[in-house]
């Protein structure tokens, strides 16, 4: 599980200075407008240290008027998203981050249902199959 300690790690590691930190570019919520930015798709992991900043980010978009939608996958831990053939709300976000693109662009062909199973196969007792 991700700590705020962790956080405080990684802060060094993708911002060494911490007086660039507050930038746009290393902390998207501090943008001053937002507005033109392109419909979003916000994933968050209940159990994120980063889940409040998450939302907040979407609060921001939605209220400079950019299309955003927020799926929380409750009882998920920070990077969940990378594992979906072991953690079960990882598949469930991949299945959903898809129906979102596909509201994007619905003149794209999908992939069909076997070619997913094959990609992203079912969980049967917390491994993959």
């Amino acid at each position: 599980m991700l700590t705020v300690d962790d956080l405080a790690w990684f802060w060094e590691q993708y911002v060494d200075d911490a007086a660039r930190r507050d930038h746009p570019d290393a902390s998207p919520l501090n943008a001053t407008d937002l507005h033109l930015l392109p419909p979003t798709l916000i994933l968050l992991a209940g159990k994120d240290p980063l889940l409040d900043e998450g939302n907040a980010y979407a609060a921001a978009l939605a209220k400079a008027g950019v299309a955003v939608l927020t799926h929380v996958y409750d009882g998920e831990e920070h990077g969940f998203l990378t594992r979906p053939g072991l953690v079960t709300g990882a598949a469930e976000a991949v299945a959903d981050a898809a129906s979102w693109i596909r509201t994007l662009r619905p003149d794209r062909p999908t992939l069909p249902p076997e070619m997913v199973r094959k990609l992203f196969p079912p969980i049967r007792e917390g491994r993959a199959s």
